[in-house]
């Protein structure tokens, strides 16, 4: 349909009843809506008749109106299931690590409760802006481009060394970050944009499980690097040539079954404290629920250990 605008003038003109009125109430000059209903008319044939006492209707009038009142409504209609879709719509960041646990026993069972609610998840551990990306929530351990309030520290993810089970049977397991850049082929995974790397030399550390006593620091020869976790633990699931890093709650089901094993057993490699921020500080019921929900899942995951 062509003159949208130009129609819902004219309802709105048939509704106050003179184009004075339609002119204070709208703030649009009288010139311009005499050219619109003209232009309308041009368009349409002849909808009003104007007179010393004001306007009205003619029959082709009448029906042009009555079709104005539908578009309207329509138009009303559109804009408020815009608004209710938007309103029952969750926008999230998650880093890709916590996908699996996260989305398999928070996720799942909560769209279940709340079959109108829509989700929609990113992956990537980054520094997010809300009003460009349209976020309700983010799960990052890097601080936002804007102050916001940040409604939950939570607890430090740790990174651990793993091989698969059969690496041990052809290359044995090293003991120590020197023995892992000499003797085995690393694996490595870098999400530091910034960080530059000369002749793949990579920072590796260790600490201990215990007490999160530091125990050694230097730089390993990679012979694979990655950015993102989630790609290479698919490498190791299906490759055995490799020792590599990522979150205990990453792989905790391969490790519980024996699949994956820890490398340089009760050490990790670093911890990463993440936090849950939100551009504002009242949500409603829906997701506040959602947040609760997700981040009993994601404290769970992040604390489990292995020893």
């Amino acid at each position: 349909m062509k003159m949208i605008e130009e129609i819902l003038l004219f309802s709105d003109l048939i509704n106050v009843g003179s184009f004075i009125k339609l002119s204070d109430k709208s703030g649009i000059s009288q010139p311009t809506i005499s050219r619109k209903i003209q232009a309308l008319e041009e368009e349409y044939g002849t909808l009003l008749i104007r007179t010393s006492h004001g306007i009205r209707l003619t029959d082709n009038g009448n029906k042009f109106y009555n079709k104005s009142l539908e578009l309207k409504q329509n138009i009303n209609n559109w804009f408020r299931n815009f608004n209710d879709a938007e309103r029952n719509q969750i926008n999230i960041l998650l880093p890709e690590w916590m996908g699996q646990t996260v989305v398999k026993n928070g996720i799942l069972p909560f769209l279940k409760n709340y079959p109108n609610i829509r989700l929609n998840i990113k992956y990537g551990d980054r520094r997010v802006d809300f009003i460009k990306e349209n976020l309700d929530f983010a799960i990052t351990s890097v601080q936002p481009k804007q102050s916001f309030q940040i409604a939950k520290f939570l607890d430090a993810g740790k990174i651990i060394y793993y091989c698969r089970h059969d690496y041990i049977k052809k290359d044995g397991l090293p003991e120590s970050l020197e023995k892992l850049g000499l003797e085995h082929k690393f694996l490595a995974v870098n999400q530091d944009p910034i960080l530059e790397l000369k002749d793949n030399q990579i920072p590796q550390s260790r600490y201990l499980h215990t007490n999160d006593q530091h125990l050694e620091t230097m730089n390993i020869s990679a012979d694979l690097i990655l950015s993102d976790y989630v790609t290479a633990q698919q490498i190791m699931n299906a490759d055995n040539n490799f020792i590599s890093v990522t979150y205990e709650s990453l792989i905790q089901e391969q490790l519980s079954s024996g699949f994956f094993i820890p490398v340089m057993r009760n050490t990790y490699a670093k911890s990463i404290s993440y936090q849950i921020i939100m551009p504002e500080r009242v949500v409603n019921d829906y997701k506040k629920n959602f947040i609760d929900l997700l981040l009993g899942n994601i404290n769970l995951s992040m604390r489990v250990a292995v020893t």
